[in-house]
């Protein structure tokens, strides 16, 4: 899915996970590699149609949320009853996370 487009492809197929080093090699991005990749045997691809899309007004700025959505640390804080100390520590981890290891 992409942001404000209706239109998407369907693809039919079969799918593995592989942490293949030479496959990982072909992905770098900004001098990192994957930890893993998925390998996609397309059987079949088609442009899909975008009445659910345009019926459930996705991108229609008066059908978005108000609400301010919870963070993942936010959500695992409240779920695991941590108090605001462990929960800080949890979201600044989160944020490191994502700096360090995301390519």
């Amino acid at each position: 899915m992409i942001p404000d487009v209706l239109e998407t492809v369907r693809i039919n197929g079969s799918a593995i996970i592989s942490t293949d080093p030479d496959l990982l090699e072909l992905f770098p991005i900004n001098g990192k590699l994957p930890e893993l990749c998925i390998v996609v045997a397309v059987e079949e691809a088609l442009g899909h149609c975008s009445k659910a899309y345009r019926r459930s007004k996705l991108w229609d700025v008066d059908y978005k949320s108000k609400e301010h959505a919870p963070s993942l640390a936010q959500l695992m804080s409240d779920h695991l009853n941590l108090d605001q100390d462990m929960s800080q520590e949890l979201d600044d981890g989160i944020e490191n996370d994502t700096k360090e290891r995301m390519y």
